[in-house]
Parts: C-alpha cells; structure tokens; sequence
C-alpha cells in the first residue's frame, strides 16, 4: 500500500469524467441486504493462510535480519541479510507467532467479525451512486429506485506526469449512468474485535510490553486478514473469478476521504447494532483494528495514487 501526504485541492475532484478502462464484464445483477460473520476463536485458522506475515514481522512487532559481522560487498550485504532473516523466522518469530495464535484461541481474545453486502451501484461522472438493495432485488429501477448513497471520488490530473498519465478515478471502474445499465459493488466493515485492544491494553497496564505490542500487532494483521477473507467471499457471490478485483480502504489515495467512512457504516448498519463499530470524531474507527473498504470486481482495476505533479510523497511498500 501507498501513504502520502497531497495537495488535495488540485485533485480536479468534479472534473469531467474520462473512461480510462475498458467496460469489464458485469456481474449478474445480484444485491444483498447485508450480512455479518463473526469467527470463532476456535475457527481462528481459517484466516491463518491469509495472514501477512511480512507485514506483522517487519511493521507492526518492527524485527530487522541482525547480522554478525557486515560483509564489505553490496551483494554479499544482502545476501547476508535475506539468510539472517530467513533464520530469523525459522527459529524465532513462527514459533512467537504460532504460540501467540494458540492463547488467542485458546483465551478468545481475537473475535474477527464483518459486515458486508453487495449492492447496486452506477457511475455518476466522478461520483459513485449506491441504490437500495433490497428494493432493487424487488425490481425497483430507475426514479423509483431509491438511492442509499453518493460516494466522489478524485481524478489523477492532467498534469503530463507518467504518475497520472490514465487519469483514473475510481468511479471509472463501474457502469456509467449514461448506459441505462446497473453495476454491483461490495462493501465491507471488519474488526478484530474490541476484545483485542483491551488484552493489548490491559497487558501493557500490568507491564507485559512487549507481548502487549504483540497482541495489539497481530490484532491490526488479522483484521487485514478478515478484509481479504470477505472480499474472497464477496467474489465469490458476485461470481466474478478468483482474484478478480481490488478493495480500496478509505485514507488512501485512490479514495482519501475518511469522512466518507460514515456513509459506509450508514451502508452497513449491523456493523454498529451488532460488532458494536463506531466511528470517532475524527473519523477513525472504535475498535481501532478495525478496517473499511470498497470492493471492485473490474478485472482492470489496480492501486492507483491520486496526486498532482508537486505532491510530496512517502511511499511505504508492504
């Protein structure tokens, strides 16, 4: 994933709208009211093979390969340091990890849960429009229709740069208003449960540290891992092809608005009666190992930043 800081205000958000992808083949067109999937403690292994470990190791509990002694050639340097690493893992951090997986299910502390559901959507120039699923599974179209939500996205501007040089926007990725024809789009909401935060808080309270930075950083990688194991089951009820697709989290740059967040809670609302997820002030989520996104099933779609040629940039590659 990419983090960066931009100019907001020359994003061109509104501008007029250009097709930079091809129409992909659309879904059937299919919509549901929403469901919510809790994993139990017990059933935790499910998400084990979707686990980043990279991530986990690298960014969140922060190892870095130790070397004995620094060769003086470059590549002997790396080779050096992919072989510590590699020993790293082997030795200490799978067994740390696989013994931390076996107390979470063991004590339940990682309660995974989602929100989810499809719904039918059109592309409004920049704009996503999302209708109400369960009047359109009762035919309801056009005027009669009602519309859910109103999703604007910015546009790469033309700005000449090789950054920038598809325009894309998210909205691209879907049928246009103007075809007379409805797309599908899934949303999603997952947590590793408030439980979580509260073993990681409570295990730094007693002076445990660092297995409170585990557990809170093993918490953050399994909501990730939830997110790919419902966008998996999304897929799979649009029954678009394994690993057609993205989901694109709010905050990042195809889609910076975290505000927007709001609107995908109003989308989903069980994700608040029933997993109990809120959203603070500044519009971050409560728990905070808690993740939001919009799933494409366009087979073009990529990760795409949307910055101006001046954008100061910090990309971080997961």
């Amino acid at each position: 994933m990419i983090a960066a800081s931009a100019n907001l205000p020359s994003l061109q958000v509104g501008a007029p709208r250009v097709r930079t992808v091809r129409d992909g083949t659309v879904p059937p067109n299919l919509a549901t009211p929403g469901s919510v999937i809790t994993i139990d403690p017990r059933s935790l292994d499910l998400l084990l093979p979707l686990l980043d470990r990279n991530t986990l190791f690298r960014h969140h509990w922060g190892y870095r390969p130790i070397l004995e002694t620094q060769p003086d050639a470059p590549s002997q340097r790396a080779l050096a340091r992919k072989e510590a690493w590699e020993r790293m893992l082997v030795r200490e951090l799978e067994p740390e990890l696989q013994q931390l997986w076996r107390d979470a299910r063991r004590e339940g502390w990682l309660r995974p849960s989602a929100a989810y559901g499809i719904f039918p959507v059109q592309a409004d120039g920049d704009e996503l429009v999302v209708y109400d699923p369960v009047a359109f599974l009762a035919g309801a179209r056009g005027h009669s229709l009602p519309m859910r939500a109103r999703f604007s996205f910015p546009r790469q501007p033309d700005d000449g740069s090789p950054r920038n040089k598809g325009r894309l926007c998210l909205a691209d990725y879907f049928r246009p208003m103007e075809s007379g024809e409805y797309d599908t789009a899934g949303f999603q909401v997952v947590t590793a449960g408030a439980i979580a935060s509260q073993t990681a808080t409570e295990l730094q309270q007693a002076d445990q540290y660092d297995r409170g930075f585990k557990v809170h950083g093993l918490a953050a990688t399994v909501a990730e891992s939830m997110a790919e194991f419902i966008q998996q089951r999304i897929r799979v009820e649009m029954g678009v092809p394994p690993g057609q697709g993205l989901r694109y989290s709010w905050g990042y740059l195809a889609c910076p608005n975290i505000a927007d967040q709001v609107k995908v809670l109003d989308l989903l609302p069980r994700a608040n009666t029933e997993l109990g997820i809120s959203l603070t002030s500044g519009y971050q989520f409560d728990p905070d190992q808690t993740t939001a996104a919009l799933v494409v099933h366009h087979a073009d779609a990529i990760y795409f930043a949307v910055l101006g040629g001046d954008a100061n940039t910090n990309e971080l590659a997961d």
